[in-house]
């Protein structure tokens, strides 16, 4: 073979490696962007619900005077007249070793 015919084989398969390489990085570039929209497709779907269940709340805190009193109850803890309201606190939350079933643990010279 003349020195000019491998010289140009050696530049087609240089130009054919080159377009697989950068048509690769395509791919991959393309698979990556198909999974970041997925994923705002599904943020978007997520905050579309959210909305719409913030207008539905909002809609029946304007039309519904028991959804009103239900929110002051649940999250204001107000009450109607004659009404008590008890709130329960814990002031030890540690579980003891009675609630947890670890008990003192005695050696037989301890017990009775």
């Amino acid at each position: 073979m003349k020195p000019r015919y491998v010289i140009l084989a050696l530049l087609f398969f240089a130009a054919i490696g080159g377009s697989v390489y950068f048509l690769g990085r395509i791919v991959v570039d393309n698979r990556t962007l198909q999974e970041k929209l997925r994923v705002a497709d599904q943020e978007v779907r997520q905050q579309q619900r959210e909305i719409h269940d913030l207008r539905a709340l909002l809609e029946a805190l304007q039309k519904d005077p028991r959804t009103v009193e239900r929110i002051a109850r649940e999250h204001l803890r107000m009450s109607r007249e004659n009404e008590t309201i008890y709130t329960f606190s814990n002031p030890d939350p540690q579980p003891r070793p009675a609630e947890t079933g670890e008990g003192v643990r005695r050696t037989s010279q301890e017990r009775p």
